[in-house]
């Protein structure tokens, strides 16, 4: 028989048997519904993915980014600068550009108004009055060049520079979620701007547009817009591809970017940017200047390859096409002008004549310099002040084409064109060459031969007048004329010279008086004794013309390097020579009797003005020698000047200081013009 303790044993070992079974049978329970749960999971899984599946198309997405449809990325656009107004841009530069042709116009037309209307011109020049020190305030500042560039277009170009730098900025977004929405707006905008720009670009550039006629600027002083407006171009070409690089780079792109870029806007976009930097670059002053013949030959045809180029990297897209369309109608329209502007003129007065401007013309070798006379009788007439661009020497100078300064005016209908080139490295060189190979009159040491000894050496060459251009010289508007050359600068002073004397003897003969004196005084520095063969018989000319009309007339002539003891045996020894004055009692009576105006000023006859024709030695200083003439003159001035950088700051600061003093009210003067002529364009 059991002892209870046995079965309290046995009981206790049954109970911890059953407590046993029933905690194995309870982790067998959790891991059943672990497996369970995590069975379900699965199957919920691949039932969201399947369901995932068959709801979003794969073609949805590229590269892990969300291909939108054409309604997402209209939302995405609308009022955040979208594809579809991207032409507004392009239409608001050329308002803009609008804007500052119609400013230049405006100011044109007030100064032909002035010019043309004499009451206008009365009451503006009223010593004292408020116009006439207003306007020269004005042009104290206005006058001032800077880089070769004047006030005025500095203002111009710094506007536009300012308009398309923060109207491109200012307009948000600068890009889309990711590509997938679009190009970023920052590229369009500044893309559409700059082709807006192109035609603009074109038509200041070219030397035959109806701009010189709306704006009076000549096409010299416009090719200054021609290079800014293209360096703004560049900087607009230059952001509207920088975005594409950026936001391509950070989403990853840039691989699929590189082996989509045989696309033709890709890589005729990349060629378009490329031409454009070289052709800005390759303007640069510096770079024009050391060869000019192969700058104007590599710029014509970059320019067309890069119009080419733009034409097919705009493509369909947007209106870009019609703006490059627009250039190439603007270039061949000029062009068009330029090879009939003489034939047409010939078919208008009946002439059935369609011939070029071709003339055989008589070319002379003078000491530094080629003097070529040109018969181009009733065909070609030029104003004061203006040039044209020769070409000679067939097939092989096809290429050449450089403008000279029209020395003489054109008083008669049968005058020949004369010009004269200074010889430098290039063409003139060669052609003076030539002159002197196939008539030798004189060896290589030319300085001491003169035209009073010898006749130059000269041959006949057919020669291509393309022009006349440029501004011409008002000279009937002035009572007095100060004329300052330097060197070859002459050129650009002796035809207004000549043709305001021409006037003031048309105005003699009919009787018509002045209020204030006529006066001219003109000084010229060289470095040689030599170049006053250059311009000294048309100076003679004029000066003795204004001599015989009792005009009070000043000619100085500075030689600034020393004499030879040769030239000075030759009679051409640099010492003051003066030419013969108004002596006679005759001479004095005639004078004031076509003079009435001597006596109206309380000019007697003892203090009648001597003329004087002078050369002197040494370098002319300007800053004393301009107060004093400024000191002696009145009413209505022109300043005419031209030749280095140098000698031309110095009449600027001296302008400029007597533009101050008429503002002050101290000047006799009541308006003072400056015309300034440069070297270089």
């Amino acid at each position: 028989m059991l002892s209870s303790d046995t079965v309290d044993m046995a009981a206790d070992m049954g109970a911890a048997a059953f407590a046993s079974l029933r905690g194995v049978a309870s982790k067998a329970a959790a891991t059943v519904a672990i497996n369970a749960t995590a069975t379900a999971t699965a199957t919920a899984a691949a039932s969201a993915a399947a369901t995932a599946t068959a709801t979003v198309d794969p073609d949805k997405w590229k590269n892990g980014y969300y291909v939108p449809s054409t309604e997402e990325r209209l939302a995405e656009m609308a009022g955040r600068d979208s594809y579809m107004d991207q032409p507004r841009h392009s239409v608001n530069m050329l308002w803009f550009c609008a804007a500052l042709l119609l400013l230049a116009t405006l100011r044109h037309i007030a100064i032909t108004v002035e010019r043309r209307v004499p009451w206008v011109r009365a009451r503006l020049t009223q010593p004292g009055s408020a116009a006439v020190r207003w306007r020269a305030l004005s042009r104290a500042v206005t006058i001032r060049r800077y880089k070769g560039v004047s006030v005025l277009a500095w203002g111009s170009i710094i506007a536009m520079s300012l308009f398309a730098t923060i109207y491109c900025f200012a307009i948000q977004p600068y890009y889309r979620p990711n590509y997938m929405y679009g190009s970023p707006p920052l590229a369009l905008r500044s893309g559409v701007m700059a082709i807006a720009l192109l035609p603009v670009s074109m038509i200041v550039g070219l030397k035959i547009t109806p701009v010189p006629w709306l704006t009076g600027l000549s096409y010299a002083e416009l090719n200054v817009y021609h290079r800014w407006f293209s360096r703004v171009m560049l900087f607009l070409s230059v952001v509207h591809t920088v975005p594409f690089v950026i936001q391509y780079g950070q989403q990853s792109f840039l691989s699929t970017w590189y082996h989509v870029s045989a696309h033709y806007i890709v890589w005729t976009g990349i060629a378009s940017l490329a031409l454009l930097i070289w052709i800005v670059f390759s303007s640069f002053l510096p770079l024009r200047n050391r060869a000019y013949e192969f700058f104007v030959v590599q710029h014509i045809l970059t320019s067309v390859l890069f119009v080419f180029f733009m034409y097919l990297h705009c493509g369909l897209l947007m209106d870009s096409r019609k703006y490059v369309s627009a250039t190439i109608c603007i270039w061949a329209g000029s062009v068009a002008a330029r090879t009939f502007m003489h034939t047409i003129p010939r078919l208008i007065r009946g002439e059935r004549k369609f011939r070029r401007a071709a003339y055989p013309s008589l070319v002379e070798a003078l000491p530094g310099l080629v003097r070529i006379t040109v018969p181009v009788g009733r065909d070609v007439l030029w104003h004061p002040g203006q040039h044209v661009f020769l070409r000679w020497g067939g097939l092989k100078n096809a290429h050449q084409n450089h403008p000279y300064s029209v020395v003489n005016a054109k008083l008669d209908p049968s005058d020949a064109m004369v010009l004269l080139v200074k010889v430098e490295q290039g063409i003139s060189r060669s052609l003076h060459d030539e002159v002197q190979r196939h008539c030798v009159s004189y060896g290589p040491d030319d300085s001491l031969l003169t035209a009073h000894e010898s006749e130059f050496p000269s041959i006949t060459k057919l020669m291509i007048v393309d022009g006349p251009y440029g501004a011409a010289f008002p000279y009937r508007m002035y009572d007095q004329l100060v004329l300052l050359a330097g060197g070859s600068g002459a050129a650009s002073i002796i035809a207004p010279f000549q043709a305001w004397c021409a006037h003031q003897a048309a105005n003699l003969a009919i009787g018509r008086l002045q209020d204030v004196p006529p006066r001219v005084t003109m000084l010229w520095a060289i470095r040689d004794p030599n170049h006053r063969v250059w311009y000294e018989p048309l100076l003679r000319d004029a000066y003795d013309q204004c001599v015989s009309l009792g005009i009070e007339v000043d000619v100085h002539i500075y030689v600034t390097r020393q004499t030879s003891p040769e030239v000075a045996e030759k009679g051409l020894a640099s010492a003051p020579i003066a030419s013969a004055p108004i002596a006679s009692a005759e001479l004095k009576d005639e004078a004031t009797a076509r003079h009435p105006w001597m006596a109206e000023h309380g000019i007697g006859l003892a203090t009648v003005p001597q003329p004087s024709f002078m050369v002197r030695t040494g370098r002319p200083n300007l800053s004393a020698i301009l107060p004093n003439l400024w000191e002696r003159s009145r009413g209505r001035v022109a300043c005419l000047a031209c030749g280095s950088a140098p000698f031309m700051g110095d009449v600027e600061r001296g302008v400029t200081r007597q533009q101050q003093t008429i503002a002050r009210g101290t000047s006799a003067i009541t308006d003072l013009a400056y015309i300034a002529e440069a070297y270089t364009w």
